[in-house]
């Protein structure tokens, strides 16, 4: 009892996937992770954004491999909570 195959059925029209609307021409890219939907009007932003994360995780990695990472903003985030930091 599985779908049809042969309709009824629609194309080329709105659709509601996780309560999210998906519009015909949306660029759909998925992971591992999960699933993002784009309007073709946001790729140009959606792009430049992409690729400012990735040269800021680049920059942290290597500054974890370099042993340079500074991680003091965490203890002083903690702190800030009222959280005690045991050595």
């Amino acid at each position: 009892m599985g779908p049809y195959k042969n309709g009824p059925g629609e194309i080329n029209v709105p659709v509601c996937c996780g309560g999210v609307t998906v519009k015909p021409g949306y660029i759909v890219v998925g992971d591992a992770d999960g699933i993002v939907f784009i309007d073709p009007e946001d790729a140009a932003e959606v792009i430049r954004k992409t690729q400012l994360l990735n040269d800021n995780e680049g920059k942290t990695f290597a500054n974890i491999k370099a042993g340079t990472l500074d991680r003091s903003w965490v203890d002083k985030a903690l702190k800030e909570k009222g959280c005690e930091i045991v050595d």
